[in-house]
């Protein structure tokens, strides 16, 4: 086998004001810059990624149902990697937004309109990008050029709730996206095994779509606790949706290029043409006591059905695509969908998570269970190209599944001590086709509060290391 080493040197500022003058209204300012950078085996980084966030927003009230807010939000990343050697990106994203919101006698609306632009200047500063108006392109400068210019237009969403009755709300959204490539999808390159590359796509267009959501949540409360459940059933349309692709190097006769005897392919994103998702989730959330133990509880499956509707253009008619959704919850069927081509590639059926922790005086005990079902369908060729691949869905055909469980010391002092075992059964654990995920691993984590508020409880260990 092989091994590397990694280290990892992160940082992140956040700042906010908010000012509220005589004449009404408020306005609220948020910024925060952040770095993360990886480093190999000696001190020069592989990787840095810095990303700087600005937002201002003008919120006012108008009588006593309504409320509106105006605002902006720009973010500036420079970043540099091994995987996309050579070049040192700047992508500047602007954005304008406005919404409005109305609420009276148990009902709540809202209804907003946002326009985005992504940026790309290659080399050029900040300073320099600010010298131009938004969206207009001056390759006139010599220090100063366009690599890729995009606008989103409009993108409007409109949310409904209404009170049922005590605890129980029913809520209705519709919301449009567009989303810009990432700089991995135009950038990346890289090698995943021999015979099989990476390779980026700079001609990737946005994509795009729109997205339904209608959702029951029922909180319940009692001296013992509270719980909230929440059920809710979604439908995503994309054009143009993003998706890598298996792909074979040719030569300009048209055959797949062989090197010492191993045939050629990579993976690059493309755009795919028309899809639609629809499923359903159902969650649990809750905290209260088991006899004299403090519980806390995350519990939630979702379940899709992922439509090719270029490959099946028969499913852009809506009844077709609900036939084919429910027939998939039944694996004979969703066999059949499969040969079909009605299902997008490298797709599973549903996840289930779960998180559980408990306090007993100063220690905190925790487990998590996270279960993916099998993915349908791989293109043919992936199975051929990696080693162990076939076998490996022959093998494990309930998908995959993963135990990790932790325990921890909280100080008086608002210090907190952890000991983590991530894949407690050191199972074979592969979300993504053809990558393993790590063996049984155990970590110690020590987390300490400094100055005023330090005794307050810190971040649980499973908790991200910055807010998302």
């Amino acid at each position: 086998g092989t091994s590397s080493e990694d280290r990892w040197f992160n940082w992140h500022v956040d700042a906010w004001a908010k000012r509220t003058p005589m004449s009404g209204g408020s306005h609220h300012f948020n910024l925060r810059a952040y770095e993360t950078a990886r480093y190999g085996e000696d001190t020069i980084p592989t990787m840095v990624s810095r990303l700087t966030m600005f937002q201002n927003r003008y919120v006012r009230h108008l009588g006593d149902h309504w409320t509106t807010q105006v605002g902006q939000m720009t973010s500036v990343q420079r970043s540099f990697s091994s995987l996309y050697p050579d070049i040192q990106l700047l992508t500047f994203n602007p954005a304008l937004f406005a919404q409005l919101e109305w609420a009276q006698n148990g009902w709540r609306a809202s209804g907003g309109i946002r326009w985005e632009w992504n940026l790309n200047p290659g080399q050029a500063s900040l300073r320099q990008v600010s010298k131009y108006p938004v969206g207009k392109r001056f390759n006139s400068d010599p220090w100063f050029s366009w690599i890729y210019n995009e606008a989103s237009g409009p993108i409007a969403r409109i949310g409904l709730n209404r009170s049922l009755g005590e605890g129980l709300n029913l809520r209705m959204s519709y919301g449009e996206s567009l989303r810009f490539a990432s700089i991995a999808e135009k950038y990346v390159e890289g090698t995943l095994t021999d015979g099989i590359s990476i390779q980026g796509n700079i001609d990737l267009v946005s994509e795009s779509g729109n997205n339904w959501e209608l959702g029951l949540v029922q909180e319940l409360k009692s001296d013992r606790g509270s719980m909230l459940l929440e059920a809710s059933a979604f439908l995503l349309n994309y054009d143009e949706m993003i998706e890598y692709t298996l792909r074979p190097q040719t030569n300009d006769d048209g055959n797949i290029i062989i090197i010492d005897g191993e045939p050629q392919f990579f993976f690059q994103p493309l755009n795919l043409g028309r899809t639609r998702i629809g499923g359903y989730e159902l969650s649990l959330t809750g905290e209260g006591k088991v006899g004299p133990i403090p519980v806390r509880a995350v519990v939630g499956y979702t379940f899709n059905y992922a439509g090719d509707l270029t490959n099946d253009p028969a499913q852009e008619n809506m009844r077709v695509y609900l036939d084919n959704f429910f027939q998939a919850a039944d694996s004979a069927s969703r066999d059949s969908l499969i040969l079909a081509g009605s299902l997008l590639k490298y797709r599973n059926r549903g996840a289930f998570k779960a998180d559980v922790e408990w306090d007993m005086g100063p220690f905190t005990a925790g487990f998590a269970v996270n279960h993916q079902t099998f993915i349908d369908t791989l293109d043919w060729y992936f199975l051929e190209l990696i080693d162990g691949l076939a076998n490996y869905r022959e093998q494990f055909t309930n998908g995959a599944k993963r135990v990790d469980a932790r325990l921890s010391y909280n100080s008086p002092q608002g210090h907190r001590f952890s000991f983590i075992v991530n894949n407690l059964s050191n199972g074979i654990v592969s979300t993504r086709p053809g990558i393993l995920g790590a063996p049984r691993h155990f970590m110690v984590r020590m987390d300490f509060a400094i100055g005023q508020g330090a005794a307050r409880r810190p971040r649980p260990p499973h908790a991200p290391p910055f807010p998302q």
